[in-house]
């Protein structure tokens, strides 16, 4: 039994690291690719096609979208401003656009480098079982800061040692309620 669990939570470490060093990979390709578009300005129909790709890669890496402000100016003093998604202007040599999908690519790099490494690092698995409702919370999307998360947290310090101490009353009292011998 114990070696199926160390087999499963090497199997979890393995895959989270080879998970995140591909999506690596893979954002560093886009973001050298369009580096080159930029210094080339050559058109790469496959770097648009890959812009949904890269944005889900993005979003991946837990990157806000980012938005600028762009004015459209009509002339005669008439104009327009709005926000644009910086991703749905991509590819543009645009300085202000650039500027931000090379730094956004940069960032989710270094996310997915930092994932690489806290996939191998033992004391950032004790803190995930440790903090493990708040873990749990942080994937679904929930705030850490959230109360009932703090609650939940707290319950789960409380519950862990007392099972543990109690193991064999709780299950005396299982068997006992299901008839097992």
């Amino acid at each position: 039994m114990v070696v199926k669990i160390v087999i499963a939570v090497l199997l979890v470490i393995v895959y989270k690291f080879v998970l995140n060093f591909t999506r690596r990979v893979e954002i560093q390709n886009y973001s050298i690719r369009y580096t080159d578009w930029l210094v080339s300005h050559k058109h790469d129909p496959e770097l648009v096609s890959k812009v949904p790709r890269i944005k889900a890669l993005v979003r991946a890496a837990g990157i806000s979208e980012i938005y600028i402000p762009h004015l459209h100016n009509f002339g005669f003093g008439q104009g327009a401003t709005y926000k644009v998604n910086i991703f749905d202007t991509m590819p543009t040599n645009d300085a202000d656009y650039a500027y931000n999908i090379i730094s956004a690519l940069e960032k989710a790099t270094g996310v997915f480098r930092q994932r690489m490494f806290d996939a191998l690092n033992p004391l950032r698995w004790i803190e995930a079982i440790v903090f493990l409702p708040r873990t749990i919370f942080e994937y679904l999307g929930v705030s850490a800061d959230n109360l009932l998360v703090k609650l939940l947290n707290l319950a789960w310090w409380i519950a862990v040692p007392a099972a543990v101490f109690l193991r064999d009353q709780i299950y005396a009292s299982v068997s006992a309620f299901l008839n097992l011998p």
